[in-house]
């Protein structure tokens, strides 16, 4: 692993002004159901001066995997974890669980444009999270395993509702889905979909998937994370999302 300046999709003024639209593509969950507490504990928000930016996973009691344009190492002091919730406002109340950032890790070979390959990164806290039934680490698949296709899959995050709705969801929202095989993910995101970074996942005619704000966020098949949400087409969930393979990046996590 090795850490390196952060080149995010976005510049943090345009995440300020107008999050979440990088490059022509929006990240969040599109007509999804509400979350029950303890549902999703592996879920949390990552959060730039108290607001949700992007999702990731708990992957160990320090350790939370994201996507690597969602994390802005010169502003790392700013950025803190809310974990063991499924409602945003938890992070401004008694009963919210927050965590700050030691340390970020993007990998080397991101690149923050075209069709963000790489896009995967690790944050490392400064205080160990107390795992519970509501914040707890999720299985990640052996290295290099096969990413199972036309397999029901679930995603979760806080994403907006819709493209042209400018706000994240107040509660963690999840969706099933379909993880596409890499010939159907290429007939719709050309040279843009790298069959060793990437997957996709949506339903058939669209109108379910993942939009902004749901960036970093974990799409798991039986409890296990394969893809971390990255980019989409927009309007939303009008073609499949495109995440990250967690299985190609394995050994880069641990």
């Amino acid at each position: 692993m090795k850490k390196i300046t952060a080149k995010a999709c976005c510049a943090l003024w345009i995440f300020v002004v107008l999050p979440h639209y990088c490059g022509g593509a929006v990240i969040r969950i599109v007509n999804g159901t509400d979350a029950f507490p303890g549902q999703f504990p592996h879920a949390v928000s990552l959060r730039y001066y108290k607001q949700h930016e992007c999702g990731g996973s708990i992957i160990g009691s320090e350790w939370i995997l994201t996507a690597a344009h969602c994390i802005y190492l010169d502003y790392i002091n700013v950025l803190t974890i809310l974990y063991g919730s499924i409602n945003l406002r938890n992070g401004e109340s008694p009963e919210g669980n927050t965590a700050e950032v030691a340390d970020a890790y993007i990998h080397e070979n991101y690149q923050p444009w075209g069709g963000y390959e790489n896009d995967i990164g690790l944050l490392q806290l400064k205080q160990p999270i107390y795992i519970t039934a509501y914040a707890r680490p999720i299985a990640l698949p052996p290295l290099s395993a096969r990413t199972p296709s036309n397999q029901d899959a679930t995603l979760v995050g806080w994403g907006y509702p819709q493209s042209d709705v400018l706000e994240v969801m107040e509660m963690l929202q999840f969706v099933a889905l379909t993880i596409f095989p890499d010939n159907i993910c290429q007939q719709y995101h050309g040279n843009n979909f790298s069959t060793t970074s990437h997957i996709c996942a949506g339903v058939v005619g669209g109108g379910k998937g993942q939009c902004s704000g749901d960036s970093g966020g974990a799409l798991t098949v039986n409890g296990m994370q394969y893809g971390i949400v990255s980019w989409s087409d927009k309007p939303c969930a009008i073609t499949p999302g495109v995440l990250t393979r967690v299985a190609t990046f394995r050994e880069w996590i641990y």
